[in-house]
């Protein structure tokens, strides 16, 4: 403690500023712990340095007075915009903590001194004196202030995190931000101050929990700022953590607002972008699709970002809950857009369905959503990522007859697709003096190509209609809403072209992502994601889980499978294939953020010249192999003419080598149609003239013949460096700007007026190529749809390839296709395996066949599946459902063999969950998903039902179980695989004769070694009977139950056995001899002694 004393003293003695930012130490929550007090020397110390000096000044230390420039002239004033460049700041790292930033003089880039902005002497917020007690108080006694004192001190004084009250004395840029706020409510802006970007009031608050960054009171806001060089990092952190970001910057830059009329005004500020999760990568600070190629699902490049709308039919609600919901998916950052209405339940499984093919990021929701529905959205986890972002709209706005089509239809009428040039999310023009808004303005389309989205969103069902013009007005303040014009069109989430695929059984089968770890590896997308792009692997996620119904389609793609795996990619024209897929950038991506206006120079030139290059690269020579028909298609439209002249032409002003480096202002070749370019480049190099111009009078002043300008980083790039022993000859009138030990540095008057002239010519040639940059970006945009055309070509073959690596693998085979057949489907598979199971286990996997369906054979439509717990039950129907799965969606299966009946939906109801947020019960979802099942499935569909009825007490639970096995046997005649543990169910199937025909029995083979309870070994072979036990205390005693518990189960278990043996005697005794009366007698005083 001694020595903590003895530091601590010289500290506070030589550490003025401690003194002075007393009050951000107080209020940025520097508090001593509870219970401990420095001791009696620290005491002294602290005490002697805080009460000998007064409270802090509430007027900072005038810049010039702390600082001197390295040798400059003390006299010189160092000019600071004091709003926007403040002295003390958060650290320019992620983590908090507070650092002195290093003084700079100002340049021309940054903000001119606006005397409007100084620092007022009047600061709301508690009194700098109290303050600075209340932190002494803290600091030596470890006591902080009491409720009653601070209530005592609010009274006095005003809050500084939220609006300022009233009458308050604002700084030009506190009311700037002020009207910001009003202008925009519920969005977190970051506001452009120099080379920083500021947050105020409760917007600061907020990024100081959520970026872990410092805030402090300054004048009448709480305020945090961050590094504009980290501004990317930080605006992705803050939409991630789900909130609404809007980037506010300077419109003017310093070197014109310097040549204009309005110098000594603050600078002027406009919200430019606008961020949420569903809009973040489609915006400027999105990830560049160069950025990552080759991501997959999961990861930032790969995985998709949709923005949902969902409507529901007024008044349409029935007692069941039941009514009709329509809804609108989006994706901003490449381009897709997704429609459905249907008919939902209660328990909003259809929905629910949908929204996980269909991860949303953002949900849009009316105010008159229903109660099911909200709980829902309420439950969606967001899968890999964060929790949806829900937002409510207002349901009046399109309520009306027509009112949805009448704003869809203006849209599609207009001329343009968003905010041009020279407009801010605001809708205001640019001012004069050239200068340039940064905004993502979305780019103008022709007018055939508006007609043709017109018409395909004019022929949405109603609530899907109502849908997208909510979805319309939500992108329009991001400039987003071009992407509905994309010529890609419209798709239906779910056609009669498709597997349908309930909710249930994505989730249960571990279609997208493993249900256990909630991540893709150990899914069935993970097994079959060989792709090699980011777009490829997104188009994957939709086949997977949009499998084909239709023979002849899968087929074809089988057909090309087989083909690739076959050639191995060893003969043209498939085998500049897979390098080819390799070095693409993110086509989807980069062609949907040019759409938007919203890509990078090197972005933009690499998708391009990815595009050009595809002719060649899948050019078929003369002579080569036959193609099968798809991928002949594929490999046309992805390597078309019309695809490498469009590209040739868009990159003909371009000078590429600018362009990978970002460099708008030598981008466009010189004389190839941007005259605005060309002169701007003219009047740059005469000011470029113009200032070496000066030089042969500053040598002869100096009579230095090879003197020349020098350039000193933070300084100026056009430095006159003069020995010292010349110094007598400078001229009075010229500036000094630093000094070293053996030369001073200045600038003499006519080379500041050139440099002036050369910064003012810069900002007028940036402002002429962003122009340029906008025109070219609408001068290709007629060739986008072409150039989509092309990548989802390359996508499909991405798949396709993708698929043909895994048929590579041992022990997989095409699987046949059958037609479609009137009496329902057929599934037929030899030596099954568990596709993701296989992978793990390898040889020691256990094969089982599968045969269902009206086959030459007459096997039944269903089976019953009785057997030992941990037997392979669950594992076997698994493994049909997903062999029929990845068959319809084109894909060699782990099978020794495998044929069907394309299947038009495939159903599961395993497991056991309760929905507590939702208000269910196990039992109720239980018998919810069995409800839904059975008025959905025909005779088509494949139904999986694992262990019905359990929910509930037994004699409940096997009625249900029966008549549900019947129903589908025998009415609905569906394929079933049937798991139940109810001796009774296979018992009744075996004695009915209804269920005789239509159901199989089979169990899961075991080994028994007796003992008591009876100890088993698992076989995990299928064979044909009904299971004599459940061995469920085998279970129990791999589970390390007490051996006393163990006993005791065994006992009862033996009893309960006895005692139903003589209850089946006793029914087949009471069938066969009913006039046997002493014979029934017998059984009956057999059943008393049991009891």
């Amino acid at each position: 403690m001694r020595l903590l004393s003895q530091a601590f003293t010289p500290i506070l003695r030589h550490a003025p500023w401690m003194k002075q930012n007393c009050t951000w130490l107080e209020v940025g929550g520097m508090s001593s712990r509870k219970g401990a007090r420095p001791s009696a020397p620290i005491q002294r110390s602290i005490t002697s340095f805080l009460g000998s000096k007064k409270p802090p000044p509430s007027e900072p230390t005038p810049l010039k007075q702390r600082h001197a420039d390295n040798g400059a002239d003390k006299a010189e004033t160092l000019t600071h915009a004091c709003e926007d460049r403040p002295r003390r700041s958060p650290d320019h790292s992620d983590g908090g903590g507070v650092a002195i930033l290093p003084l700079k003089r100002a340049r021309s880039d940054e903000a001119l001194p606006a005397p409007q902005e100084t620092p007022s002497k009047k600061r709301n917020g508690p009194d700098q004196a109290v303050l600075h007690d209340r932190f002494q108080r803290k600091l030596v006694s470890g006591q902080a202030a009491t409720r009653g004192e601070r209530a005592a001190e609010a009274k006095q004084s005003v809050t500084v995190t939220g609006t300022p009250p009233p009458g308050a004395k604002l700084t030009p840029l506190e009311q700037q931000v002020t009207d910001l706020k009003r202008q925009h409510p519920g969005v977190l802006l970051v506001v452009e101050c120099g080379y920083k970007f500021r947050f105020f009031g409760e917007d600061a608050e907020t990024a100081s929990r959520i970026l872990n960054v410092f805030s402090f009171p300054d004048h009448n806001y709480l305020v945090a700022s961050i590094p504009a060089h980290r501004l990317h990092v930080h605006v992705r952190r803050l939409v991630e953590a789900g909130c609404k970001v809007g980037i506010v910057r300077q419109t003017e830059t310093a070197a014109i607002k310097a040549a204009g009329t309005t110098r000594s005004a603050p600078f002027q500020r406009r919200m430019t972008e606008l961020y949420t999760r569903a809009t973040l990568e489609a915006g400027e600070l999105g990830e560049s699709a160069c950025e990552r190629p080759g991501d997959a699902p999961g990861q930032p490049g790969g995985s998709a970002r949709f923005l949902v709308c969902v409507v529901e039919a007024e008044g349409a609600q029935g007692r069941s809950g039941g009514l009709e919901v329509g809804m609108v998916a989006v994706e901003t950052a490449t381009g897709a857009v997704l429609f459905s209405q249907f008919r939902d339940s209660v328990l909003r499984s259809e929905l629910e369905a949908r929204l996980l093919f269909v991860p949303p990021s953002e949900v849009l929701v009316p105010s008159d959503t229903s109660a099911p529905t909200r709980r829902l959205l309420a439950c969606l986890d967001g899968g890999e990522g964060p929790a949806a972002r829900v937002e409510e709209v207002d349901a009046g706005r399109y309520a009306a007859p027509g009112a949805a089509g009448r704003a869809v239809a203006e849209f599609y009428g207009e001329d343009r697709g968003g905010a041009g040039p020279g407009e801010d999310l605001d809708g205001r023009a640019d001012e004069a003096h050239g200068n340039e808004v940064r905004e993502s303005g979305a780019l103008d389309y022709q007018s055939q190509g508006n007609e043709a989205q017109g018409r395909a969103a004019g022929a949405l069902p109603p609530l899907a209609l109502r849908a997208l013009a909510h979805a319309l007005d939500h992108l329009r303040p991001f400039h987003l809403e071009g992407v509905l014009r994309w010529g890609a069109g419209f798709q239906q989430l779910n056609t009669q072209a498709e597997l349908a695929l309930s909710p249930n059984t994505l989730r249960q089968l571990d279609v997208l992502v493993n249900s256990s770890t909630g991540q893709e590896k150990g899914s069935l997308l993970w097994l079959l994601n060989h792709t090699r792009t980011a777009f490829g692997a997104r188009r994957l996620r939709h086949w997977v889980s949009h499998p084909l119904r239709i023979a002849a389609a899968i087929t074809a793609r089988l057909d090309a499978v087989q083909q690739l795996r076959e050639d191995d990619c060893t003969h043209a024209p498939l085998a500049a294939l897979p390098g080819l897929l390799r070095s693409l950038p993110d086509l989807e991506k980069g062609l949907t953020r040019a759409l938007h206006g919203t890509t990078a120079p090197s972005e933009c030139v690499a998708v391009l010249g990815a595009l050009r290059s595809l002719r060649a690269a899948l050019a078929r020579p003369a002579g080569s192999q036959t193609l099968c028909p798809l991928l002949a298609s594929l490999l046309a439209r992805a390597g078309s003419e019309a695809v490498q002249a469009a590209a040739l032409e868009a990159l003909g002003p371009v000078d590429e080598a600018a362009a990978a480096a970002d460099d708008r202002l030598g981008l466009f070749r010189p004389g190839r149609g941007f005259a605005g370019v060309d002169a701007r480049r003219g009047g740059l190099a005469a000011a470029r003239q113009a200032l070496h111009d000066q030089l042969p009078a500053v040598r002869a002043v100096l009579g230095l013949r090879a003197l020349d300008y020098v350039a000193i980083t933070n300084q100026s790039d056009y430095l006159i460096d003069v020995p010292v022993e010349l110094v007598g000859r400078v001229p009075k009138d010229w500036e000094r700007v630093s000094s070293v030990k053996k030369s001073v540095r200045y600038h003499p008057p006519g080379v500041k007026a050139a440099i002036k002239a050369l910064e003012l010519a810069q900002e007028h040639l940036a402002a002429a190529c962003q122009e340029a940059w906008r025109d070219w970006l609408r001068a290709i945009s007629v060739n986008l749809p072409l150039f989509r055309s092309a990548a989802d070509a390359l996508a499909e073959l991405d798949c396709l390839l993708g698929l043909a690596t895994l048929a590579g693998n041992s022990g997989y085979v095409r699987p046949d296709i059958l037609p479609a057949s009137p009496e329902g489907g057929r599934l037929a598979i030899t030596a099954c395996r568990h596709p993701m199971l296989d992978v793990q286990l390898g040889p020691d996997f256990v094969p089982n066949d599968v045969a269902l369906g009206s086959g030459p054979g007459g096997e039944p439509r269903a089976l019953v599946l009785t057997g030992p717990n941990m037997g392979g039950k669950s594992c076997y129907i698994r493994s049909a459902a997903l062999v029929a799965i990845m068959a319809q969606l084109g894909s060699f299966v782990p099978a020794q063999a495998a044929s069907l009946a394309p299947f038009d939906a495939v159903f599961t109801r395993m497991g056991a969950s309760d929905n507590l947020a939702l208000g269910r019960s196990t039992f109720l979802e239980e018998l919810g998903e069995a409800s839904a099942i059975l008025s959905q499935a025909t005779p088509a569909s494949l139904v999986i039902l694992d262990e019905l009825g359990r929910g509930t007490s037994t004699e409940d639970g096997v009625a249900l179980a029966q008549a549900t096995l019947e129903h589908l046997a025998t009415r609905t005649r569906c394929l079933t695989l049937f798991v139940t543990h109810y001796p009774e169910v296979p018992a009744a199937a075996a004695r009915e004769e209804g269920l005789r025909v239509a159901v199989r029995l089979g169990r899961m083979a075991v080994l028994e070694r007796g003992g008591t309870p009876p100890s088993v070994a698992f076989l995990h072979r299928l064979e044909p009977g009904a299971a004599t036990a459940s061995f469920g205390l085998n279970v129990a005693r791999m589970a390390a139950l007490p051996p006393a518990v163990l006993a005791a189960a065994g006992a009862r278990a033996a009893h309960a056995g006895g005692l139903g043996t003589v209850l089946k005697d006793l029914l087949v005794a009471s069938e066969r001899d009913k006039e046997d009366l002493g014979a029934l007698q017998q059984h009956v005083r057999a059943v008393l002694a049991l009891c």
